[in-house]
């Protein structure tokens, strides 16, 4: 029979986030922060599977084997991340506006909630859970992903009609922990 159904998932993403704006003069700051919460859910199970010896017990349907993995096998992989950000629009101009800021994000590592990841040691070629033999932090954290932006809005004739926009900025993205979570 076929093995690891029935099986599913339920994912969800919660953010918490605000900013705050102050006008002075020509300037408009803006500051704010983002918080997330990812809860990737899933379980599966196995109905199990039949052995036959050779072809011929296969057609007389006579197994000589039966193998299971008993149990329900759920996973909840949460990842948590936290942003900062500053920015400034800058009016140098009635035509001309200029932006720049920074952002810091910092993408935490994945884990699951009852322990039960594991991690291949290529070199001793066995698994070991995260959490024994000195395996606690598996995943190189990086908490210093400065991300620089820069922008500028020119209105090209004074008119309001044309306006050229352009901008730059580098960008760190959540990865996807799901591959804990099968």
């Amino acid at each position: 029979g076929s093995a690891g159904f029935p099986q599913g998932r339920g994912d969800y993403t919660g953010v918490l986030a605000d900013t705050v704006s102050y006008l002075h003069g020509r300037h408009n700051f803006r500051f704010g922060t983002e918080i997330r919460r990812y809860n990737g859910n899933s379980f599966l199970a196995n109905a199990g599977t039949l052995g036959f010896k050779n072809m011929d017990a296969f057609i007389a349907a006579t197994p000589n084997a039966f193998a299971i993995t008993s149990g329900y096998r759920p996973a909840r992989v949460f990842e948590n991340a936290w942003g900062l950000f500053a920015q400034d629009s800058f009016k140098a101009t009635s035509y001309l506006t200029l932006e720049m800021g920074l952002r810091w994000d910092w993408n935490m590592s994945p884990t699951e909630a009852m322990d039960r990841t594991s991690l291949f040691i290529p070199e001793k070629d066995w698994l070991v859970q995260v959490g024994t033999n000195g395996r606690n932090n598996i995943y190189n954290q990086n908490d210093h992903l400065l991300q620089p932006r820069i922008g500028l809005r020119w209105d090209m004739f004074h008119d309001g009609k044309t306006v050229l926009r352009g901008g730059y900025g580098i960008i760190y993205d959540q990865p996807n922990p799901i591959t804990l979570a099968g």
